[in-house]
């Protein structure tokens, strides 16, 4: 399992654009999130700052997802990001 941080509103954007392709249901259970998208989301909040993890479960899915939403991700400031 890989886990990727975002910015609260770079995941707004990541969703909007799912929900076109994806319906809602989709979003409303973990197990369908890991089953079709190969992710589950988790909010986490420190120092009052909400955040956003992506648990990947399939690396084939994880590298799609990057291809495609690469130019919305937003890395939040506080998180080193190491892409090795």
């Amino acid at each position: 399992m890989s886990t990727m941080k975002l910015t609260l509103d770079s995941w707004k954007k990541i969703k909007k654009d799912l929900l076109k392709t994806h319906p809602q249901k989709t979003f409303m259970l973990k197990a369908n999130m890991k089953s079709i998208l190969g992710f589950i989301v988790r909010y986490s909040n420190p120092n009052h700052e909400v955040f956003i993890n992506l648990d990947f479960f399939d690396e084939r899915k994880r590298t799609l997802f990057l291809m495609q939403y690469s130019d919305m991700i937003e890395y939040p400031k506080t998180t080193q990001h190491n892409p090795l």
